[in-house]
């Protein structure tokens, strides 16, 4: 970070100048380092400092807030996410150009994302208390739900409890031998999916397929790929020390380190799963680890409120404003896009979430 006097120097004179006219209403200083320095005056002096709060518009006194409580980092988009907007000029009813640029005071506040260093500490008795989001939440969930097609029934599975009896079946089934996997892939065979399948306490939650292969199902995979994640099985399908021991006592204690070891594992990468996902297998596709993705998103889940049901768009929105964002793909460019077009499915920007 840097000083008021830093952040202004690689600005133009007569972009300054815009602002000593915003600040004093009038300027009469010509040389670029003078214009500077009226600028700073202006900012660092309490009484003048106060008289630029209090002229902030409401939006911009909220984002000087949060960049002061976030220890000067202003993030804009965690911002946008929260607020709906960011601070911006008042349009110019006279003017025919909505995108004419012009100066407005938050400009002087926030450079780069970033509050100055010397007029950081002169904004503590000025800004706005916290305000902590909460996502909003249902009791109850609707009967249907909007899609592209209209309303649709909303169907609810319940797997909080069934989810500890299934993985208890999956562990007997691997410490009895009973389940195999495929050279090729490394993912359960046939014949195997279709034996935990039938362990399963409340079955998948699509009905069973015909022909049963790792496409077609999706608890027996979670399965399996959460156990060996997890540490609780080897790469070689036998119980570890720890899946042994939690098989036998069902420690909640073994299983929180074997949830926690999951969280960081890069074995494997549930993006792969969504099958409308395409692009991921190119040459040009680099994906980031799947472990930095996973820890964040579990991170925020412990931050949502208990007891309610929260919509997929409410908790993205929640992600970006506590700042657990990730990315996706390394790189600039996205290779990623959904459906089979993909001129029609591009995924950039905002369209991520």
């Amino acid at each position: 970070m840097s000083t008021l006097d830093e952040k202004l120097q690689p600005w133009t004179s007569d972009r300054i100048n815009d602002y000593v006219r915003l600040l004093y209403g009038r300027s009469t200083w010509q040389r670029k380092q003078d214009r500077i320095d009226a600028v700073c005056r202006y900012l660092l002096e309490p009484a003048t400092l106060a008289d630029v709060w209090g002229r902030l518009d409401e939006l911009s006194r909220r984002a000087v807030s949060t960049a002061f409580h976030n220890g000067g980092e202003w993030d804009e988009s965690a911002f946008i996410a929260h607020y709906g907007a960011r601070p911006t000029a008042p349009a110019d009813e006279k003017s025919i150009f909505s995108f004419y640029w012009r100066p407005i005071l938050f400009d002087l506040f926030v450079f780069d994302g970033e509050i100055p260093d010397d007029l950081l500490p002169h904004l503590e008795a000025l800004v706005l208390p916290r305000d902590p989001f909460q996502p909003e939440g249902l009791d109850e969930l609707p009967a249907e739900h909007q899609t592209w097609h209209g309303l649709e029934p909303l169907t609810q599975a319940w797997t909080e409890q069934t989810g500890r009896a299934d993985l208890l079946a999956y562990l007997h089934l691997v410490e009895q031998q009973g389940l195999s996997w495929s050279r090729s892939n490394d993912q359960l065979t046939g014949t195997s999916l279709r034996k935990l399948y039938a362990h399963l306490s409340a079955a998948d939650y699509y009905d069973e397929p015909a022909k049963m292969s790792v496409s077609q199902v999706i608890r027996p995979v979670g399965l399996d790929q959460f156990a060996r994640s997890a540490g609780l099985v080897t790469s070689y399908g036998v119980l570890t020390p720890a899946g042994r021991q939690f098989l036998q006592t069902q420690d909640p204690e073994l299983f929180l380190t074997a949830f926690e070891e999951w969280t960081t594992s890069n074995h494997f990468d549930e993006l792969t799963r969504i099958t409308q996902l395409r692009g991921l297998k190119g040459r040009a596709t680099r994906l980031t680890k799947p472990g930095s993705r996973r820890e964040k998103i579990i991170e925020a889940l412990s931050w949502c409120p208990t007891g309610v049901w929260i919509r997929c768009q409410e908790f993205f929105r929640a992600v970006k404003i506590w700042q657990f964002d990730f990315e996706v793909e390394q790189g600039d460019w996205s290779n990623l896009y959904v459906g089979s077009y993909r001129d029609y499915g591009e995924m950039m920007g905002e369209t991520y979430w």
